[in-house]
């Protein structure tokens, strides 16, 4: 299911907030971008109401870095927004909304993993223009260049690229990022020996609706090909067990389509956030089958908690179960869980070998959440140096162009 949904990020998500105020003068300029459906879309407009920073418009562009054609639409849409501008023809964005008479000569862009100005004039200014465009787009395939660069390297207009970051945080987090190879398959092994373990449970601890339930959910990962129709006996399992089928909106969307074509997704969900949805929903519908069944309801729970380590460990979580591990990880611990398995297994006479606590898991989970600590923050700094860099140019529009994980952090700001 992911490796198929994951195709959908090719169409960049787009995410629009002015920091104009309710009695602005310009209020209404967040409604008026609008973006080519070529390239991507908008996932989500709002406005703020901190008067310090009124009449700032910027578009954040989701980044999806390890993606080919995400990186080539990402240089679209700032590409097409700047045509749009200087030739007054409404392409990607109106030009109304950031034409700007003190920086009339360049289109600002704040990127991550920069700090400061980013000079690209060495590669723009080669004289043959096709030999250059063609070097540069090779240079896009082998991620030598992201699509941010790639954009203003060929682009005939100006961009200045602004590396936002912090540059002691930044690299804080870059080591954080590299050391967290170190050990990583011996601390993801460990994590899958109770994964399994916690699989030969099931069929003794889980009443047969439920181990038929979670049989189907493990086919979202293996199953890429027949998702649409998983996703849906999933929903009707959820109207089953007498769930309000609508506090998930995008499933029921999904399930209600004519026409469930990728082109027809991409256009209609944001993909983290219909994939959290299904994991959502999944989880809701395992713990009503489960009833009053204190045995199941906590083999669940500390499965899904679990499953947010390996992400943690590999850092590739999403930020609400960042936050759900925060929560959780005084209550729960891995001797918990351990103690937990054991004691199930004894009750079934069911022989496993679980593996003690290791300093190497310990060392990998708070790295992790060091990692997801200083990427918060990160996330602040990122969107002040933003606003900062465009108070000293006199702009009121920009582009921030960063990872899905900061764009939920940036919102809240």
């Amino acid at each position: 299911m992911k490796s198929k949904m994951m195709k959908l990020l090719s169409l960049v998500l787009v995410i629009i907030f002015t920091c104009n105020t309710i009695v602005a003068s310009a209020p209404d300029a967040v409604y008026k971008i609008k973006i080519s459906d070529k390239t991507g879309k908008v996932s989500r407009r709002w406005k703020t109401v901190v008067p310090e920073k009124d009449n700032k418009t910027i578009i954040i562009v989701e980044d999806a870095h390890t993606s080919l054609n995400a990186q080539e639409n990402i240089a679209g849409i700032i590409q097409d927004a700047i045509n749009a501008r200087n030739n007054s023809i409404a392409k990607t964005i109106s030009p109304e909304t950031f034409c700007n008479e003190q920086s009339c000569g360049s289109m600002l862009v704040a990127i991550e993993g920069a700090v400061g100005s980013v000079k690209t004039d060495i590669y723009s200014k080669f004289p043959i223009e096709e030999a250059r465009n063609k070097v540069m787009r090779e240079y896009l395939q082998k991620g030598i260049f992201s699509g941010v660069e790639y954009g203003a390297i060929t682009s005939d207009q100006n961009i200045e690229l602004f590396g936002a970051e912090d540059e002691v945080l930044f690299n804080k987090n870059f080591r954080e990022y590299y050391d967290s190879f170190e050990n990583r398959e011996e601390t993801q092994q460990l994590i899958r020996n109770y994964l399994s373990i916690m699989d030969q449970l099931k069929p003794h601890v889980f009443c047969e609706e439920l181990l038929a339930f979670d049989k189907l959910t493990k086919k979202l990962s293996i199953d890429s090909d027949n998702y649409a129709n998983i996703i849906t006996t999933i929903l009707n399992y959820a109207q089953m067990s007498g769930m309000d089928i609508y506090s998930f909106p995008a499933l029921t969307l999904f399930c209600e389509s004519t026409n469930l074509r990728e082109t027809a997704l991409t256009n209609l969900f944001d993909t983290q956030a219909f994939l959290k949805e299904i994991e959502l929903c999944v989880n809701a519908v395992k713990n009503k089958l489960a009833g009053s069944n204190a045995s199941a309801r906590k083999l669940i729970e500390y499965e899904h908690y679990v499953n947010i380590l390996k992400n943690i460990v590999c850092l590739e979580v999403h930020p609400d179960d960042v936050e759900l591990f925060r929560a959780a990880k005084n209550d729960i611990s891995m001797d918990r869980i351990r103690e937990f398995i054991i004691n199930e297994a004894d009750k079934y006479s069911i022989n496993v070998e679980v593996s003690k606590d290791s300093d190497v898991l310990h060392l990998a989970v708070n790295r992790g959440e060091s990692f997801y600590r200083n990427a918060d923050q990160r996330s602040k700094v990122l969107l002040e140096n933003t606003l900062c860099r465009m108070n000293e140019r006199g702009d009121d529009f920009a582009f921030l162009v960063v990872g899905g994980y900061h764009t939920a952090l940036i919102e809240e700001e």
